[in-house]
């Protein structure tokens, strides 16, 4: 039985691919580990394959059903993204250290296949195009 676990899959990114048939595909369960429950209720839609289990990925992760899971494929998207609206401290501690305990975990459960991504804006506010050979000048703590 192959299954993912998708962090944060209960916000916009997440969802949307759970939701995706071609995705949906993939895996036989898909879990949604969040801090919060997602605003559709998209196991039923999927004949239970999708599970909801809480999760805050600035603790450790040690969730029996998670540990239990083995997951071929783990897919990162918990992030504090809004800006402004958080304390700084906020950023660093979901972000840094939520991507820490997620590799964490991983490492715990044997998976080698981790998905991350993030619309961070680390080349600060500018008007052209910005490359990799551009010194990166964020500006606030998302960033």
């Amino acid at each position: 039985m192959n299954s993912c676990i998708i962090f944060g899959g209960t916000g916009y990114i997440g969802t949307k691919m759970a939701e995706d048939t071609k995705f949906n595909f993939l895996f036989d369960t898909i879990y949604l580990a969040d801090i919060r429950e997602p605003e559709v209720n998209i196991w039923e839609k999927h004949n239970g394959k999708i599970q909801y289990i809480v999760c805050d990925v600035r603790n450790e992760i040690a969730d029996t059903e998670l540990l239990d899971a083995m997951p071929d494929w783990i897919f990162n998207f918990a992030a504090i993204h809004r800006e402004p609206g958080h304390e700084y401290f906020e950023y660093f501690e979901t972000n840094i250290k939520g991507a820490q305990n997620v590799c964490h975990f991983a490492e715990k459960v044997n998976c080698r296949n981790i998905f991350f991504t993030s619309s961070i804006s680390v080349y600060g506010p500018c008007f052209e195009p910005t490359n990799e050979s551009k010194l990166p000048k964020p500006i606030t703590p998302y960033g």
